[in-house]
């Protein structure tokens, strides 16, 4: 098989992005423009973050950190999640 290296891992991620943007698009036929977008953006951020951490070279134990205080807006909550030695 091809070799995994960032490159081949981005260009999956890539790929990926248009198909289920393309999917949100259709399944979401007939509403309105904005509320398309804030699903796509929606979609396209969390891609993001699950990016970074396929692409990290040092792995962090997500799964078992404590969440982000409740107050936090989205951005912020990103921040904090792609910090290092958060769940340190």
């Amino acid at each position: 098989g091809p070799q995994v290296t960032d490159t081949f891992v981005r260009s999956i991620f890539r790929e990926q992005r248009r198909q289920i943007e393309m999917e949100i698009r259709d399944a979401m036929t007939g509403m309105s423009l904005e509320a398309i977008e804030e699903e796509v953006a929606a979609y396209a951020a969390a891609a993001s973050d699950a990016e970074s951490v396929f692409l990290d070279p040092d792995f962090r134990p997500f799964l078992c950190c404590e969440s982000p205080p409740a107050h936090l807006t989205p951005d912020e909550e990103r921040m904090v999640l792609r910090g290092k030695g958060h769940c340190e």
